[in-house]
């Protein structure tokens, strides 16, 4: 499976903006349009990066929060051209 940038940084976006609303974040692939499986693959990535702190992926994907890394890392998508296109 391929690496999706804008969808690690729709993952990212999506814990970022429970950080400290709750303990938990479950991710339904239903709201990245994306498949299960690309959700789940993207996950283990930003899991196996450092870039979020959460459970290894089961039935329901869970984050609970980004590291120091992973705000750093959606920073750079945020500024990068890829992130320019997806603000608008």
């Amino acid at each position: 499976m391929r690496r999706d940038p804008e969808l690690l940084r729709a993952i990212l976006e999506c814990i970022e903006a429970h950080d400290g609303v709750t303990k938990r974040v479950m991710l339904d692939h239903n709201n990245f349009r994306a498949t299960k499986a690309q959700v789940d693959y993207h996950l283990r990535l930003l899991l196996q990066a450092g870039y979020i702190r959460g459970e290894p992926v089961t039935n329901v994907p869970v984050a609970e929060e980004l590291t120091w890394q992973g705000h750093e890392f959606l920073e750079g998508l945020r500024r990068t051209e890829i992130g320019r296109k997806l603000i608008g």
